[in-house]
């Protein structure tokens, strides 16, 4: 079904952008986002248990997306330097943060936790390699304070999680 609409949405683009200029000229990006779509739907459908599996070609598909965008627009700098850079560690914080999640004995607050300090590293890997794609050094800034910020709420989370796992009475221990 999924194939079906997205091969009738690249047939209407192309069909558009045909008619309206007799060439193909902005279709091209809306067919390469739609066939990555189309491959991140058809890893999710044929490997729903293999995460890890769906991770890395998730990640080999948008990876040729933003290579392949970059190319249309005739600047493979920032495509090499920024996107791919930034589109792995977003792949690789939430592998890790997939197999965090897998080991817990017990999941509730942690999980939410868990997810609050993945924000606040992959704000770091963001300033970290915009840093160092302008000045070839790594100044951290503005994510510093993020990850700064989000780490109290993710210590109350992680407190309130250990805490209630010892069978403490949610009324006592909010004092209602």
């Amino acid at each position: 079904l999924s194939g079906i609409v997205i091969l009738s949405g690249i047939i209407a683009t192309l069909a558009i952008n045909l008619i309206i200029s007799n060439n193909v000229k902005w279709a091209k990006y809306c067919l390469i986002i739609l066939l990555c779509i189309f491959a991140n739907i058809t890893l999710i459908i044929f490997f729903p248990k293999k995460i890890y599996l769906i991770l890395s070609g998730s990640f080999i598909s948008n990876a040729i997306l933003v290579l392949v965008i970059a190319a249309f627009i005739q600047n493979i700098n920032w495509a090499v330097g920024l996107g791919v850079p930034i589109l792995f560690s977003f792949y690789l914080i939430t592998a890790i943060l997939f197999l965090l999640i897998r080991k817990a004995k017990q999941k509730s607050l942690n999980v939410f936790a868990l997810f609050f300090i993945a924000a606040g590293v992959y704000c770091l890997f963001i300033e970290g390699i915009i840093s160092y794609y302008h000045t070839n050094l790594i100044k951290l800034h503005w994510s510093v304070i993020v990850l700064v910020s989000l780490a109290p709420v993710a210590s109350v989370l992680f407190y309130i999680h250990y805490r209630l796992k010892r069978g403490v009475n949610l009324k006592r221990f909010f004092h209602i």
